[in-house]
């Protein structure tokens, strides 16, 4: 007898496999319209369908080539001046609207940065070891002062 797992939202594993699945061919969908190769990106696409949706997605794609048209709009450079490629213009409107969307509480903020901001961890620093030809201090015994 095969036993059936459903989780709290009431869907079983198959559909959630399911899902993953479209939301992976989504993503790389979208990351082959946007010509992004490397892995980062690709990944950060991925959070966006994940935690957004296809459908949410998809628009903002839609609109990155409305904007991506237009050379003099805001959203096309960056603040040192550079023009943006479709996927930078791709990354800074999802960015914008999700913003609006932590603001109106449809999402979290800590939802937001770690599907929205990309960054690498920060190298940690390692303790500092102490200097092996340096004199041991001793201590004196007060009878020998």
């Amino acid at each position: 007898m095969l036993i059936q797992v459903r989780f709290e939202d009431g869907s079983t594993e198959e559909q959630r496999m399911k899902d993953e699945e479209a939301r992976r061919k989504v993503a790389a969908e979208i990351a082959a319209a946007l010509s992004e190769t490397g892995e980062r990106p690709r990944a950060q696409i991925r959070r966006i369908v994940a935690l957004m949706g296809a459908e949410w997605t998809q628009e903002v794609l839609r609109e990155s080539r409305e904007w991506a048209v237009n050379p003099t709009a805001v959203m096309n450079t960056t603040k040192s001046g550079k023009r943006r490629t479709l996927g930078g213009l791709f990354f800074a409107v999802a960015r914008a609207r999700a913003s609006g969307d932590v603001l109106s509480g449809t999402i979290k903020r800590r939802e937001f940065f770690r599907c929205f901001t990309d960054r690498p961890p920060k190298p940690r620093a390692l303790p500092a070891k102490p200097a092996t030809n340096a004199p041991i201090a001793t201590m004196e015994s007060p009878a020998e002062a």
